[in-house]
């Protein structure tokens, strides 16, 4: 029998206000797309030198979820934020553990590569160097030119 498919839509929202929050706490102006906008959810800019960088966040809540990422139409963002909300086991039978969200920031680049499911997700688990993007918040930074 299959396992039903949970309703995540508030975890999402809150996902992408978590990393909304991270951008500003690290010094990178960013704000929320209109719901439903194609392709991104979030613009981190630098008005200084009139860049921009489309960023798309996509979370799991579950801390034992698959590591595979949904995808947008290549060239859609500039970067994917993965967002690990680690609120409990899904699919283990095992105890429930609430820990802290893990953020893994990646150009967009690096997931576009990577083998695809059925369903057109990336899968992160054949990224050998995934721990190397977490918390790289450094890389929008650098991409839009803004000093530490």
């Amino acid at each position: 029998m299959a396992t039903k498919r949970l309703n995540t839509t508030l975890e999402a929202e809150g996902a992408e206000f978590l990393v909304l929050g991270h951008l500003l706490m690290v010094g990178i102006p960013a704000y929320k797309s209109y719901t439903r906008t194609v392709g991104h959810d979030l613009m981190a800019v630098n008005p200084s030198t009139n860049k921009s960088a489309r960023i798309e966040v996509k979370s799991r809540w579950a801390s034992d979820a698959h590591w595979n990422m949904g995808m947008k139409p290549a060239g859609a963002a500039d970067y994917y934020i993965y967002v690990r909300l680690n609120r409990g086991n899904r699919y283990k039978v095992a105890p429930i553990r609430c820990k802290a969200p893990q953020y893994f920031v990646m150009p967009a680049k690096v997931p576009e590569s990577l083998p695809k499911t059925g369903w057109g997700q990336a899968r992160l688990k054949h990224l050998p160097d995934l721990d190397t993007y977490e918390d790289r918040w450094d890389l929008v930074r650098d991409f839009l030119e803004i000093p530490e």
